[in-house]
């Protein structure tokens, strides 16, 4: 912080930020958490905020929705299936710590952090791995991931449950792979191909 040029930020740019807001205290304090990355320089974080413009000004939800596709993006393209994954479980498993997400999807022992690292602003990492699942810090993100029409292709649709499913089947399936202490994937893997069911047949 000590680079950054003072007062920082302006009163222009905290008006700004206000007015994109619409009044939601989420999309403040998503901001907040943003520009707070320990990876990553504060005065550059908020500009890339700055430049995120609106297209549709009847969308009630359009300059959240921006903000939550800034934050994605930040994973690499070729890991967005195994986030959609990660997602799917931290959304509908709140049990599973980051080396059981690991296991169940076929990752490497601390693959789930690392493809999670830039998402601290929308995401709750523990920084002590077993016993501590990973959480969302709002429920709007929930709510964006599950519309389709917002969250476009990080939308957690039937299709990431089944991929779900499939890797436990896997993984549980393999016993040269070892299995967190005390861990049963079969639950899990019933219960991903019940979401699927409901979420693809049931409608």
């Amino acid at each position: 912080m000590a680079n950054v040029p003072r007062p920082w930020p302006s009163a222009v740019i905290l008006f700004n930020l206000v007015q994109k807001s619409s009044g939601y205290f989420v999309y403040a304090s998503t901001v907040i958490k943003f520009v707070d990355d320990p990876y990553s320089r504060p005065d550059e974080q908020l500009e890339i905020i700055q430049n995120l413009k609106p297209t549709q000004h009847d969308a009630p939800f359009e300059a959240l929705d921006k903000l939550y596709h800034q934050i994605l993006s930040v994973v690499r393209p070729q890991f967005h299936s195994r986030l959609l994954c990660i997602l799917q479980c931290v959304a509908h498993n709140h049990g599973l710590d980051p080396p059981q997400l690991d296991y169940i999807l076929g990752l490497k022992p601390g693959d789930t952090k690392l493809i999670l690292r830039g998402l601290h602003s929308v995401l709750k990492v523990p920084s002590n791995d077993e016993g501590w699942s990973i959480s969302f810090h709002h429920t709007s993100f929930l709510d964006f991931l599950q519309a389709q029409e917002r969250s476009l292709n990080f939308h957690l649709s039937g299709e990431s449950c089944l991929k779900v499913a499939q890797a436990i089947l896997t993984a549980a399936s393999d016993e040269s792979i070892p299995r967190p202490e005390g861990f049963n994937p079969w639950y899990v893997y019933l219960q991903f191909l019940q979401l699927h069911y409901l979420m693809v047949v049931g409608g």
